[in-house]
C-alpha cells in the first residue's frame, strides 16, 4: 500500500477527537477502514463526551482490543536514544499513535523511510506530513523527557 495514496482524515474543528481520528489513522497506515460511529462505540465516548473530554490511552487500547489487535505501551522518561530506537524499530512492524503537545493531543507516525517519519495527525492541514527525529521532536511532542506511544498491531 502506497502511503502517499490514503486518504487520511481531518478532525472536525473543536471536537476533541484527535484520539479517535489517531485510531482511524493507524488503522489506515494498515489497510484497516473503520468510522467515528464505529469508534464512539468503542471507545465508549459519545461526540458530545469527546469533544468534552478527549479520550484516553485506556479507551484507545480498549478500542484496539476490540477491533483484535494487540496494543503495546512504550514510554521513555529521560531516555530519548533509546526511544527512538525503540520507535525505528516498532515501525517496521506497526504504525504507533504518539502522546503529543505534553499529553493533550493524539497522533499517528505510520512508518519511517530514510531520516523521515511518516506523519497523520489529524489537526493539521495537510494531514500527512513528513518530519525528521529533530523536527518531531521539536514540533510534535515537545517534551523529550517524556516520550510516549502506543504500538498497533
Amino acid at each position: 500500500m502506497q502511503v502517499n495514496k490514503i486518504k487520511f482524515h481531518h478532525q472536525p474543528f473543536g471536537s476533541g477527537a484527535c484520539g479517535k481520528f489517531a485510531i482511524q489513522n493507524a488503522l489506515l497506515f494498515m489497510g484497516i477502514e473503520t468510522t467515528q460511529d464505529v469508534l464512539d462505540r468503542l471507545t465508549e465516548s459519545s461526540k458530545y463526551m469527546t469533544a468534552k473530554y478527549g479520550i484516553d490511552q485506556m479507551q484507545i487500547r480498549d478500542a484496539l482490543r476490540a477491533l483484535k489487535l494487540n496494543p503495546k505501551f512504550h514510554r521513555f522518561v529521560n531516555k530519548i536514544d533509546k526511544a527512538k530506537s525503540k520507535l525505528d524499530k516498532v515501525l517496521k512492524r506497526s504504525p504507533v499513535i504518539m502522546s503529543a503537545y505534553q499529553g493533550q493531543h493524539w497522533n499517528v507516525i505510520g512508518k519511517k523511510s530514510g531520516n523521515y517519519y511518516y506523519i497523520a495527525d489529524s489537526d493539521r492541514k495537510p494531514v500527512f506530513i513528513k518530519k525528521t527525529w529533530n523536527q518531531l521532536i521539536k514540533e510534535i511532542v515537545q517534551d523529550e523527557s517524556d516520550i510516549y506511544f502506543i504500538q498497533v498491531n
